[in-house]
């Protein structure tokens, strides 16, 4: 227990004095910006002052690269994929070793506070590792959650943008031209993946690539469906707006059968509610009354 509650002291003097190092250096920057506006090595003028940026930007982040820098070393090759891959589908930016560090540290400082808390009880270091597992394992829970979310929200958007696409096709539109609208009238991910697939065009990348990375961001059936139709109708010379019509018809059938479904479900979701909440506050509100009469009849009958 001793070495750990070094370990863990000693993480986070590192941390207080990387978080001081950058304050001072930020406190150099802007004495060195006032005696000197226009100087080169100095901060230019447009931008903000080092002080005025947030503490996430001054002392959180260069934190976390510190951390993962260190991580990215130690940690095997597969969870930093998995880490990646998640952050992808998650819609999210940033180094995989900079998620693990987030998650390190706040295995780290839930597990050290949780052992200060606990010390005097016998239990305490099992609620402390019990702790530091919570806290490595909210960053990726947070992950999980977001891509899921992530990944509902273009499935309910993808029959509307398909039918969008396919008149945009119809009228004689491009197809990037026709994409080019559905990333205008679907701001969330389905036209965020939309735009990102014509940047990358627009970079160098072939179509084939560039439409098969969104499988790589969003694990849904009915976009990989999407994206492998358009694709074989590339290679087969067929008429696109043939085949975006068929996708359109099977999505919007594909939506109306999960409503027919979530409706059939209601009423099951409803039976718990229903029986330990609603129904014992209706028995309480009508045979309440009943009963106090009841009772109180038998209070009068009595000699």
């Amino acid at each position: 227990m001793t070495l750990l509650l070094a370990l863990l002291a000693a993480a986070a003097a590192a941390l207080a004095t990387r978080g001081l190092l950058g304050l001072a250096l930020a406190f150099r920057l802007r004495v060195l910006h006032g005696l000197h506006p226009h100087a080169a090595d100095g901060a230019a003028p447009d931008d903000p002052e080092p002080l005025n940026r947030p503490f996430s930007e001054r002392v959180l982040r260069p934190a976390l690269g510190m951390v993962g820098g260190l991580l990215s070393r130690l940690i095997p090759a597969r969870l930093m994929e998995s880490t990646a891959a998640l952050v992808r589908r998650a819609g999210l930016r940033g180094r995989p070793a900079d998620w693990l560090a987030g998650r390190a540290l706040a295995a780290a400082g839930l597990g050290a506070y949780t052992l200060l808390v606990t010390a005097r009880l016998t239990a305490g270091p099992l609620l402390a590792m019990a702790a530091a597992v919570f806290g490595w394992s909210i960053p990726g829970m947070y992950l999980q959650s977001r891509a899921r979310r992530r990944a509902l929200r273009l499935r309910d958007d993808l029959p509307d943008g398909m039918d969008l696409l396919t008149v945009c096709v119809e009228a004689g539109l491009g197809f990037d031209q026709a994409m080019t609208r559905v990333v205008e009238r679907f701001p969330g991910p389905l036209g965020a993946e939309l735009g990102r697939v014509l940047r990358d065009q627009r970079l160098g990348t072939p179509r084939r690539q560039a439409m098969l990375a969104i499988l790589e961001r969003v694990e849904l059936p009915e976009l990989r469906s999407f994206v492998h139709a358009v694709l074989q109708a590339e290679e087969l010379g067929v008429r696109i707006g043939t085949v975006l019509r068929v996708q359109s018809d099977s999505l919007r059938e594909q939506r109306r059968q999960r409503a027919e479904e979530s409706a059939l479900k209601a009423p099951i979701k409803m039976a718990f509610p229903m029986i330990f909440l609603i129904l014992p506050a209706l028995f309480l509100v009508v045979l309440g009354p009943a009963a106090l009469l009841g009772f109180r009849a038998l209070q009068v009958a009595r000699p």
